[in-house]
């Protein structure tokens, strides 16, 4: 390749290198600063990360919810505890549930897939059944549900250690005497 001469300048693929290198910082700086709006996001900072609420804004997924059916969130975090958030009726300020995609002693290979024409989830790996809130059709165990708050705006938080909490609040508690 030829070393261009002195006093000459590389031009147009000069400029157009800076100006890709430019518009990429761009680009990955507004990916930084707004992916907390474009993802769902827990106190951690990641989908169903280490914290322990999950948060998202309610009236996108409701409308998703009302489209395509109950949207399963995977865990991030390696926790795995992958979860099922539903919504019945029309108002995003209510009728929210959050309950676990499988038992909790199942594998994380089985999971319970949304079957829509029965209004029903069954087990990826065996024939039980749940209705559309968790709760089994078949004498198994109910899928692990975790409590819904939402605020008046419209944020809908899920205390996905509230079980935890529990146990160890009754672990510390003194027998009656």
């Amino acid at each position: 390749m030829p070393v261009a001469k002195r006093g000459e300048r590389g031009g147009p693929q000069a400029f157009a290198v800076v100006l890709a290198g430019t518009l990429g910082m761009i680009a990955v700086f507004f990916l930084i600063t707004r992916s907390s709006e474009l993802f769902p996001s827990s106190e951690a900072g990641s989908a169903l990360g280490a914290g322990s609420t999950f948060t998202f804004e309610g009236a996108e997924i409701a409308a998703t919810i009302a489209d395509t059916g109950p949207v399963t969130f995977p865990d991030l975090a390696g926790r795995d505890r992958d979860i099922i958030v539903q919504h019945d009726g029309d108002d995003p300020l209510t009728g929210w549930s959050a309950f676990g995609s499988r038992p909790l002693s199942a594998d994380r290979a089985c999971s319970a897939l949304w079957q829509p024409d029965e209004g029903v989830f069954t087990d990826s790996c065996s024939d039980t059944t749940w209705d559309d809130q968790g709760r089994s059709l078949d004498d198994s165990d109910d899928l692990p549900s975790y409590p819904v708050a939402v605020d008046g705006e419209g944020t809908v938080s899920i205390d996905l250690n509230a079980a935890e909490r529990e146990a160890a609040d009754q672990d510390t508690e003194e027998p009656a005497e």
